[in-house]
């Protein structure tokens, strides 16, 4: 079963290995072999850092919105600006895989926006018409959802010198088309070396592959982008 579109965070209570700071075996904290690094940025041979690693944190940086109008119950907006208003508040769907949503937005949401553009009071019918669309959009597209959870299916060593460290550990990370991780970006972390054990952690996880329908009856993989945020301690 697949996640909820509107699901940005994945919230993972972790159950940590614990182990000992003195005679234990050595904890890896170093990318596996066809990964590399750069500050908190790590990521696969084969993938365009670029892209990878773009900015997500507003439909402007994602280059899919100008920026939206500031709508109010005297207002009497544009059907430009209410779609404007709508990709804002569709904000978390967009990050999963912008393009790809802009464009069944384009489809599916765009031609429908004259429904509320000329309404009395646009910000009243805001909400219902915003669930609308991404209910629309939903019908032909899935995000990435997990396969392994960290701490279950994946062990994630802790280091006892460290156990009072604690804090959490937030990343964006990019899924191929495959459902394997190949960007990772931390973009909150706590101790350096906890937030290499997460990371090495994250390479080795799976999903089911964002994908969006193909023709009438097909669908394709595509990448996309999730979230993580791991509580340690």
């Amino acid at each position: 079963m697949r996640c909820s579109p509107c699901a940005l965070l994945v919230l993972l209570a972790v159950a940590l290995l614990t182990t000992a700071g003195c005679g234990g075996s050595s904890i890896e904290t170093a990318p596996p072999e066809g990964w590399q690094a750069d500050g908190n940025r790590w990521w696969t041979a084969e993938v365009d850092t670029a892209a990878a690693f773009r900015d997500l944190s507003t439909v402007e940086a994602m280059g899919v919105s100008g920026q939206a109008p500031v709508l109010s119950a005297t207002s009497n907006p544009t059907n430009e600006q209410v779609a404007l208003a709508v990709k804002q508040d569709l904000k978390k769907l967009y990050r999963k895989a912008p393009e790809t949503v802009d464009s069944l937005f384009a489809q599916h949401v765009a031609p429908r926006v004259d429904e509320i553009a000329g309404v009395a009071n646009v910000q009243d019918s805001m909400d219902a018409f915003v669930k609308r669309s991404h209910d629309r959009i939903s019908e032909d597209f899935y995000p990435p959802a997990q396969k392994l959870r960290l701490g279950e299916d994946i062990p994630v060593p802790y280091p006892d010198s460290l156990r009072s460290e604690g804090g959490s550990v937030w990343m964006q990370v990019r899924v191929g088309a495959q459902g394997k991780p190949q960007a990772i970006k931390m973009m909150e972390g706590g101790h350096p070396v906890l937030n290499d054990v997460v990371r090495r952690a994250v390479t080795q996880m799976r999903w089911e592959p964002a994908r969006v329908r193909s023709g009438n009856y097909g669908w394709r993989d595509i990448p996309s982008w999730t979230w993580i945020n791991v509580n340690l301690g």
